[in-house]
């Protein structure tokens, strides 16, 4: 391989290699989306694209950090912060309103 171990390099064998294992492997697709959906499967509790709040029987929960798997309505009562944290932070959208639903059930 010529320029091994250079930026370069490695990028065009990381292509090569990519590319082999999509032509193997069609069922993948090539889209990114489609390669994002096969490495990231969306669960079918999840309320949004990446799992953060969850639905239960219960109702929502949190699917991540310190108060991962307990209720967001419980959460609103013990640590209304952390709730807070989340509305205003960098989450989604999907994560906020999911919060603020759970919140309010």
């Amino acid at each position: 391989m010529d320029n091994a171990h250079t930026s370069l390099g490695d990028v065009k064998a990381a292509m090569e290699i990519l590319e082999a294992q999509l032509k193997d492997h069609p069922e993948l697709g090539s889209s990114m989306e489609s390669l994002h959906a096969f490495c990231h499967p969306r669960q079918p509790d999840w309320l949004d694209d990446e799992g953060k709040v969850v639905l239960t029987d219960e109702g929502p929960a949190l699917g991540f950090g310190k108060h991962r798997g307990r209720l967001v309505k419980d959460i609103a009562e013990l640590d209304a912060d952390y709730l807070d944290w989340i509305l205003y932070g960098n989450f989604t959208e999907q994560v906020k309103q999911a919060v603020r639903q759970g919140r309010s059930s």
